[in-house]
This record gives structure tokens, sequence and C-alpha cells, in this order.
């Protein structure tokens, strides 16, 4: 196989996966937090390879903390999200910015239920 044939499949590969996940992409829920409480707690099913983003606002400088638990074990925070990287794993915490915050998991494995916890301070 020649080198061009080689890049031209390395992208297309890379094309359906990007087609084939933006649907889950796409699929972004607010956030809430009830009255007087600065943390809110998220449930749901996450596809095989899928991705679900989720938003919530906050103040400039505010402490984000996320604790991600799925009965696969599979389920993980996005390799990048925001500005830095971040190597998967099931706490992410960060600074937020004035405004929309994303917190963004993904599942490399099959499909599975999902308990998402989130908390400002």
């Amino acid at each position: 196989m020649k080198i061009k044939d080689k890049k031209a499949i390395k992208i297309l590969v890379l094309t359906i996966i990007l087609i084939v996940s933006s649907s889950d992409i796409l699929a972004q829920t607010r956030i809430r937090f009830a009255r007087g409480k600065s943390s809110a707690t998220v449930t749901g099913t996450i596809a095989k390879n899928g991705s679900k983003c989720y938003f919530l606002s906050a103040n400039e400088g505010q402490w984000l903390k996320a604790k991600l638990r799925s009965r696969s074990g599979d389920a993980q925070f996005l390799f990048y999200m925001g500005a830095s990287p971040y190597k998967g794993g099931t706490s992410y915490e960060t600074t937020t910015t004035k405004g929309d915050n994303e917190v963004c998991i993904e599942n490399p494995g099959n499909a599975t239920t999902f308990t998402l916890t989130v908390s400002i301070r």
C-alpha cells in the first residue's frame, strides 16, 4: 500500500468517526442548581463510543469539581476540555469562566448508565 493510500484511509476513518459522534456531541444539556445548593447530580445513559456535554453557569474564578461514575466503569471525562488538556479519568477540577462552562464525558466502552455530580464553590 502506498503512503498516500494510508493517509487517505486515515482521513476517511477520522471523518467517519466525527460524523458518527457528532449526533451525541450535539446532545447538550444544561445543569441547573436548586436554590441555595452548590451541587447537582445528573444521571443517564451513554452509548457505546458516545459522548455528552453539559453546560452550567458560573462566575469567573469559581472552583468546579465533577465526579463521574458509570456502571461499566468505562465512562470518563473527555481528553480535551476547555483550553487545557485533561487525561480522562472520573474526577475533574478546574476554575470557571464567567457564563457557560462545559463538562463533557465520553464512553469508549459499551453502552452504560452513569451518574455525574458537579459542584461549584
